[in-house]
Parts: structure tokens; C-alpha cells; sequence
């Protein structure tokens, strides 16, 4: 069985955004139960980490570096130098 991580049928996209089939293939492969056991077991907190990302309370610190640069974490940041 084969499954991509987008919740719709890709026609459904393909109809409905500015898109092409190799987007979606490049974007969200389909990919059968052997790859997703083999990505699960090379990173089995990937789930409780995108979690965590989730969770404004969780206390680990987090860095954003696509768009503005963010930090998030306990305490305050740290002055700049001059």
C-alpha cells in the first residue's frame, strides 16, 4: 500500500492550486509501508518532536530559520554585542 503525507487525493490538489504532478511527487511522494517503517525507525521521536514544535508550553528551545529568524525559549535572550 502506498501513501503520501497529504490528507487529499493528489487530484484534488492538481484541480484546485497552482501546482503539477512533478510538484506533488517532489513535494509529497507516495511512499509504500517498507520506507515509512524505515523512516520511522531511523527517527522514532520524530513524532513527540513536531509536538513539542507544536506546543507553545514545552520548555526546549526552538530556532526558526525559514523567513524572520526566531528563537523561542525559556528566559531572555542574551544582549547583542557591539
Amino acid at each position: 500500500m502506498t501513501s503520501s503525507v497529504l490528507p487529499l487525493p493528489a487530484q484534488a490538489y492538481l484541480e484546485q492550486a497552482a501546482t503539477t504532478e512533478r510538484d506533488l511527487h517532489v513535494l509529497a511522494p507516495a511512499i509504500d509501508d517498507r520506507i515509512r517503517r524505515e523512516v520511522q525507525s531511523a527517527d522514532p521521536g520524530l513524532d513527540a518532536d513536531l509536538a513539542d514544535w507544536a506546543d507553545p508550553s514545552c520548555p526546549r528551545p526552538k530556532l526558526t530559520l525559514l523567513g524572520p529568524v526566531q528563537v523561542r525559549a525559556q528566559g531572555s535572550l542574551p544582549q547583542r554585542n557591539p
